[in-house]
């Protein structure tokens, strides 16, 4: 059973190693080559310890068992990073081997509950225009597609971004996590 809890900075190693795996699933194809291939695994761990560290920023870690399997990060910044949408879901990865369990379908339920505790209705989240898969999910959970910002020689810039309103009193509602 995979369980989800707020992330410690002595998981920032594993945290980075969850990453460079699931980066390579999602982006091979679309960031350079050296990109994945160079992964710099300490510069990860840092970035995982400096989000931790910041005030209002949460990153959680799935495990499965004591084996860490994925991660997302939910942040509710003091100025809007998109439009004016309160809440950020950033970073959300699972390992491949974990896809299509109902998983991803938990963290998003998870954010959802997230946002409705500290008040908030809705919330964005960013993903690569070219990661199709991505997009799909976002899609089925009740994303709608944003604005988009392609066609960058470097296909790894171009983004897209899916926003997402809660509806609390609606039964069926794709980010509720009943």
């Amino acid at each position: 059973m995979v369980t989800v809890r707020l992330a410690e900075p002595a998981d920032a190693p594993e945290l980075a190693r969850v990453r460079r795996r699931s980066w390579e699933s999602a982006y091979r194809g679309i960031y350079p080559d050296e990109m994945l291939d160079n992964f710099d695994y300490s510069a990860h761990a840092e970035r995982f310890l400096k989000n931790m560290a910041e005030l209002g920023k949460d990153v959680y870690i799935l495990e499965d068992g004591e084996q860490p399997v994925g991660f997302f990060v939910i942040s509710a910044p003091e100025q809007p990073l998109y439009k004016d949408f309160p809440v950020c879901l950033n970073a959300l990865y699972l390992l491949p081997e974990y896809h299509r369990q109902g998983i991803g379908r938990r963290m998003m339920g998870f954010a959802a509950d997230w946002c409705l505790q500290r008040g908030f209705d809705r919330f964005f989240l960013s993903c690569s225009l070219h990661n199709h898969r991505a997009r799909a999910f976002y899609e089925a959970m009740g994303g709608v597609l944003g604005e988009t910002d392609g066609g960058h020689a470097d296909r790894g810039a171009d983004t897209c971004y899916y926003e997402f309103e809660i509806d609390e009193d609606k039964e069926d509602v794709p980010c509720s996590s009943d």
